[in-house]
């Protein structure tokens, strides 16, 4: 049993010796640097939204350039909202949004996309409602941040 041990020991040490010449590990500095620079400001991303973002689960129709669908709305603010669909959108395309409300009815919406993820959705900020509509809106989300 003992050379069997003995047998397999120096075969892991020969073969651990191989694999730390093949194997180049970074520094101890290379990887502070590393975690430096993905740290500074310039690699984080700043959070540009200044109003408040709810969580819903509202049920949503839309219609833009590639026609008429529905999805889901995950989030919604004052000034934008994310749209969970598998419907494709175009970055800056003005997209049409009926949002289902809690109590009833649909409120009519339109906004601009400004991100689009392939079989997610996409986010859409409302920068074309008129007065009626934004109050509206601002209804929906304080009823939903209570």
């Amino acid at each position: 049993m003992l050379d069997t041990i003995d047998a397999f020991s120096s075969f892991w040490a020969r073969a651990s010796g191989l694999e730390r010449k093949r194997l180049r590990l970074p520094s101890l500095a290379r990887l502070q640097a590393r975690t430096l620079a993905l740290q500074s400001p310039r690699a984080m991303t700043k959070e540009r939204r200044t109003d408040e973002r709810v969580t819903v689960n509202f049920p949503v129709k839309w219609h833009g350039s590639s026609g008429g669908h529905e999805g889901r709305l995950e989030d919604l603010s004052a000034n934008g909202c994310f749209v969970n669909t598998r419907g494709p959108a175009d970055v800056g395309e003005i997209v049409s949004l009926l949002i289902r409300k809690p109590q009833g009815g649909w409120l009519p919406l339109r906004g601009k996309v400004r991100f689009y993820q392939q079989l997610t959705g996409f986010s859409l900020s409302f920068s074309i409602l008129d007065e009626k509509e934004r109050e509206t809106l601002t209804q929906l989300v304080s009823g939903q941040a209570r």
